[in-house]
């Protein structure tokens, strides 16, 4: 059981087209993970639901976007994280 909330470091990173999302959740609730662009538009929610403790992962597949710096953000439990990721084509 993790002790601490995070969002980890995605992997590949920087990503060509695929990436692996990990993040560990110290309570359960309501999860919001979703990918932003460099200007703040969301792209993508990845995870929109109420999920158990543990770790979890998903993979985001950016096959139909541009080059460039995205942002994952982690919303749970009235935290927010974040990280940047490269996508390079």
């Amino acid at each position: 059981i993790p002790q601490r909330m995070a969002l980890l470091p995605n992997y590949p990173n920087p990503f060509n087209p695929e990436t692996t999302l990990k993040y560990m959740l110290s309570v359960e609730g309501l999860v919001n993970l979703s990918i932003y662009d460099i200007t703040g538009k969301l792209i993508h929610t990845l995870v929109n639901e109420t999920q158990f403790i543990g770790t979890h992962q998903v993979t985001w597949d950016a096959n139909n976007l541009p080059s460039g710096m995205y942002i994952s953000r982690l919303l749970v439990a009235g935290e927010t994280y974040t990280r940047k990721m490269i996508l390079m084509k």
